[in-house]
């Protein structure tokens, strides 16, 4: 059995025993998935690719999502023209999404990021921290900001010291705001809406 297994088993014994599970030993689990991820996951993937790709001659990008709940969704990022904004290129955003809350609060931001980041606050950020929803190996709100600039450039402040970690598209977002939905029995609204 491995230290993940372990790990599993022992928190499924807590569980059982209705013992609370301490934030450590969900960062332990954390931790030891990235490490799969990074030195299993990551290597096996990259094999089935190259198996049914060993002929193509044109460049393509794919993005794999996972949701202990969903399962795995995988995507074709097709090629988007570029938008020239003066500052570079960008992609041209075209959804966002809009949440509708039972109480008739409606969130609809022209940035998904922003969107999520603002249904969050109003849900209750300790509730959903709780659910440990991950993004890029971390829990989707944190208490610290990220040290790498790269992510660190994702995350949203909606209280003091805590930050929403946004580095994901349209689509997963959707899928975390249905699962926080879902799972808080919250009974949101959830849409994907064209922009004009």
């Amino acid at each position: 059995m491995t230290k993940l297994e372990q790990t599993y088993e022992a928190i499924e014994m807590l569980k059982n025993l209705g013992l609370p599970v301490s934030s450590e030993q969900l960062e332990m689990i954390a931790e030891l998935e990235e490490n799969k991820i990074e030195k299993e996951i990551v290597g096996a993937v990259k094999k089935t690719i190259e198996q049914k790709t060993n002929s193509f001659t044109t460049a393509f990008k794919l993005e794999v999502y996972y949701d202990p709940e969903i399962g795995v969704s995988v995507n074709h990022v097709k090629k988007q023209p570029r938008q020239n904004t003066g500052k570079g290129t960008s992609r041209p955003r075209t959804h966002k999404l809009r949440v509708s809350f039972p109480d008739g609060t409606v969130i609809e931001e022209p940035r998904v990021s922003n969107t999520l980041a603002r249904c969050i606050k109003k849900i209750g950020w300790c509730e959903v921290q709780d659910l440990n929803i991950r993004v890029s190996g971390m829990n989707l709100v944190v208490n610290e900001l990220n040290p790498n600039p790269t992510y660190r450039r994702a995350q949203i402040e909606i209280d003091n010291g805590v930050y929403v970690n946004t580095g994901s598209n349209t689509d997963v977002k959707l899928e975390q705001l249905k699962r926080i939905s879902n799972s808080l029995k919250l009974n949101l609204k959830i849409e994907k809406v064209p922009i004009n």
